[in-house]
């Protein structure tokens, strides 16, 4: 048990002993409370109403009945003789004022009989009734400061009451009923004056500030209203600046007999002392970079291709030597540039990447298969579309500069036949026919007529070229050449 929860158990053993006319043990209950906590000001108030002083053996009248057993009985008002018809109000059985006024006929009861009354009351903790009661009282006797000290006493017990029903002042006050049910019920003037303050968004502490009630009237109104469910509470935001409770309880320890100006604030539960710690924002992971090497970057394009994405290679003929003589010279492959992949990958890097792949061996696929297409091509002489003749043939015969006769058996032990310098002439002038270029091609044919002087295919071809040239080179080509041309034509 904590020392908030001992002071409040001796301050409500006290006021049960008080109630039960137990004055002597209600003292040293509160006299308990000041060693605790020096200068509580509840304490000192029930002291100064129950006409004893903070510290013991220093008043004659908390001792009274306390050695020889005496009937210790709290402090009553003085007795008065007039009547309290003009302020007073008629009792039930109970003796509990029923709020209607007391006639002339009906019994008036003494200030002694309201002094006991209360005191029943304060026991049974029926602290509205013991506060009317009070007032009556106070009516009779206003100069009487022992009224006045019970009736501070129990206003600060009943403000405790209800602040402990309310709960939070932090909390927003919210209507339940519409303003057509409001108007039918029974309301007070204060729970009146505090229904349109209500608007689902003021605290209970600025409704109570604004309505311009007392702190006791404020609390009373807003816990009947609970009561009569014409409003719910809402959780809100806590109250920020609010003094700490036990600096409430303690306040006003220097000045133990001045009169507080405010009412004491009722003791905050635990659950309201707790504050809310701060929550921290867990830290992010910072984001990887999946970095890739350089050498996998610059790695040719069909080593990053996927496998299906590769095409295999076609099925060649086998290499013969009149193949390989007839065959022109395949042109220079274009070099590839590798693809530099950036480092950073995003969520559609991967796909991006597979599809670019793809493509890139597509490309490599068509441009293998178009350069079969023109080898292909090369090897078989295209049909002459300007003119009736036959086209350009190389007709097969002997070839000079040999060793051995072409149509011999080639066996194992037989060396491989390279091809002669004019096979080559030949080849490469019926490739130069077929781009194009022409010139170039009646060159290389009256080169071959000079180193082989007797095959007639080269000598057929030349003049044939020269017919679609369009000119003739007279004596130009050697004038052997020419005059042998032009006799061989005659004849």
């Amino acid at each position: 048990m904590n020392d908030w929860q001992r002071l409040d158990e001796l301050l409500e053993r006290g006021l049960d002993f008080y109630g039960r006319q137990l004055v002597v043990e209600a003292i040293r209950c509160w006299r308990e409370v000041l060693q605790l906590s020096p200068g509580h000001r509840l304490a000192l108030e029930y002291l100064e109403a129950a006409g004893a002083s903070a510290q013991d053996g220093q008043d004659g009248q908390d001792g009274q009945g306390g050695a020889d057993g005496a009937d210790s009985r709290p402090t009553a008002p003085p007795r008065v003789t007039r009547s309290s018809s003009a302020r007073g109000s008629t009792q039930d059985d109970r003796g509990v004022s029923t709020g209607r006024a007391i006639t002339s006929d009906e019994q008036v009861m003494s200030l002694d009989s309201l002094s006991a009354l209360t005191v029943e009351l304060i026991r049974e903790k029926r602290f509205e009734e013991a506060l009317t009661l009070l007032y009556t009282a106070h009516g009779e006797a206003p100069r009487d400061q022992s009224i006045s000290r019970s009736i501070n006493v129990v206003k600060q017990r009943l403000l405790r009451e209800y602040r402990a029903e309310i709960g939070d002042l932090s909390q927003v006050p919210k209507l339940a009923l519409d303003d057509a049910l409001i108007e039918e019920l029974p309301l007070s003037d204060d729970e009146r004056e505090l229904v349109p303050l209500i608007d689902g968004i003021v605290a209970l502490e600025d409704v109570l500030q604004s309505g311009g009630l007392g702190a006791l009237q404020g609390h009373r109104a807003i816990a009947q209203l609970l009561r009569r469910r014409v409003i719910r509470l809402t959780p809100g935001a806590p109250s920020a600046g609010a003094p700490p409770a036990d600096a409430a309880k303690t306040a006003g320890a220097s000045s133990a007999g001045a009169a507080p100006a405010e009412p004491l604030a009722a003791a905050p539960e635990p659950a309201e002392l707790r504050q809310a710690e701060p929550r921290q924002a867990e830290p992010r992971p910072a984001p990887t970079l999946k970095l890739v090497p350089p050498e996998a970057a610059r790695a040719p394009e069909a080593a990053r291709a996927p496998e299906a994405a590769r095409a295999p290679e076609p099925a060649r003929a086998p290499e013969t030597p009149a193949r390989a003589a007839a065959a022109p010279a395949a042109p220079p492959a274009l070099a590839t540039v590798p693809l530099v992949v950036s480092t950073l990958r995003g969520p559609g890097a991967r796909d991006a990447q597979e599809a670019r792949e793809a493509r890139d061996a597509r490309d490599a696929r068509d441009a293998r298969d178009a350069r079969d297409a023109r080898d292909a091509r090369d090897a078989v002489p295209l049909p002459d579309t300007r003119s009736k003749t036959l086209p350009i043939q190389v007709l097969p015969g002997p070839l000079p500069g040999r060793d051995r006769d072409a149509t011999a058996p080639v066996t194992a032990a037989t060396p491989p036949l390279r091809p002669s310098p004019y096979a080559a002439h030949v080849a490469e002038a019926v490739r130069a026919h077929l781009q194009g270029r022409q010139q170039r091609a009646r060159e290389l044919l009256v080169l071959c007529v000079q180193e082989c002087p007797d095959d007639p295919a080269a000598r057929r071809n030349l003049e044939r070229l020269k017919e679609r040239l369009g000119f003739s080179d007279g004596g130009r080509d050697g004038g052997r050449d020419g005059g042998r041309d032009d006799g061989k034509d005659r004849k």
